[in-house]
């Protein structure tokens, strides 16, 4: 006990050499990002953007100088550094996405942890799910954002979505496409070249069971099962639900880009379903708010559900005028988006105690 006593101790005075280390790599993506965007936001008079690049700059001087300085803007109003980024809420600093991110971790285990017993009694299920959105080529980030934007409302919408969803969370994370080709070449970013890859991380209660696995992997086994005497109807059934649930998120998709760019959309897989992976998580692994306790359970996959919206050399690879944009439509967006029950849960801040109405026989 004295020994475990002395080992906590001393971890609370030595310094995190590793996340020093991370903090200062994120300081300067934060000063790089700042600097190309107060370059385009100087030159096309966007002063609010201006300030967020101001600000993007200061932290990565701050962090990389060990200084608390103030800022003041054109206007003359002055800014102490880390309070104003939390209250400019934009999603192009990488701290203040770490910072946000803690929060959210805590919040969203303490919203499962007070559905646990009712999640047992009705034999409801957990899932970690990774939708994703096809790469538009040549489309910015403000139209993709609508495009994405009604595809969730079509999906939540839908009689798949209250067969199979009681409640979740989930997060739109997006990547510069064409990473591995162009970092070989050494070429910069092209949006009608590379375009833009995003996926969503979906953390949800279910009332369905499904098959873990990408969508290739369960195509390829529901045909397999075709001739397999050992398989089960039960197995068959899991593989259906998944299989169901990728087929009407891809019609989402589809009838999104047709409202939003009034053209169809073509699915590059043999199947015509998109991208989709399902992964089960077990909920009798939820113990302590701690995640070196959790790594198998529900916190482990909050912590990837909530993790960032991208990362910061993503930003540093945009162009500046993709930059301006990325700043105008992440600025003030929420972090995480709950569904179900849990919506009203999030928007109070804290769980509350609705009942569960019970669900439907499997």
């Amino acid at each position: 006990m004295m020994k475990s006593l002395a080992k906590f101790n001393d971890l609370r005075t030595k310094p995190n050499f590793s996340a020093i280390e991370k903090s200062r790599k994120r300081a300067k993506q934060n000063l790089r990002t700042g600097e190309i965007l107060g370059q385009i936001a100087g030159a096309r008079g966007d002063v609010s953007a201006e300030v967020v690049a101001d600000l993007l700059k200061l932290s990565g001087c701050d962090k990389a100088n060990g200084e608390l300085t103030n800022l003041v803007d054109k206007k003359g109003r002055v800014f102490n550094c880390p309070h104003s980024l939390i209250s400019a809420n934009t999603r192009l600093d990488t701290n203040y996405q770490v910072k946000t991110a803690r929060r959210h971790r805590k919040r969203i285990y303490e919203a499962f942890v007070d559905r646990i017993d009712e999640i047992k009694e009705y034999d409801l299920n957990v899932s970690f799910l990774t939708p994703t959105f096809p790469n538009l080529l040549g489309v910015g980030f403000a139209d993709n954002n609508s495009f994405q934007t009604k595809a969730w409302e079509l999906f939540l919408q839908s009689k798949i979505f209250g067969e199979f969803f009681y409640a979740g969370f989930s997060k739109t994370e997006w990547t510069l496409g064409g990473s591995g080709e162009r970092i070989r070449s050494g070429r910069a970013f092209d949006l009608h070249e590379d375009g833009i890859n995003y996926h969503s991380h979906v953390l949800c209660i279910n009332y369905k069971s499904f098959a873990e696995g990408e969508t290739f992997q369960l195509e390829n086994k529901l045909e397999f099962m075709k001739n397999d005497k050992h398989c089960t109807a039960n197995d068959r059934r899991l593989l259906r639900n998944s299989l169901r649930v990728v087929s009407a998120w891809t019609k989402c998709l589809q009838k999104a880009h047709r409202e939003i760019f009034g053209s169809s959309l073509k699915v590059n897989t043999n199947s015509g379903r998109v991208k989709f992976t399902f992964q089960n998580v077990p909920i009798n692994e939820i113990q302590a708010f701690d995640m070196e306790e959790s790594k198998n359970g529900v916190f482990w996959e909050i912590a990837k559900t909530v993790n960032y919206t991208a990362k910061g050399n993503n930003y540093n690879g945009l162009p500046p005028e993709l930059l301006l944009e990325a700043e105008n439509v992440f600025r003030g967006k929420r972090l995480i988006n709950p569904f179900g029950v849990f919506r009203k849960q999030v928007v109070k801040a804290s769980a509350t105690s609705q009942s569960l109405v019970k669900p439907p026989t499997k």
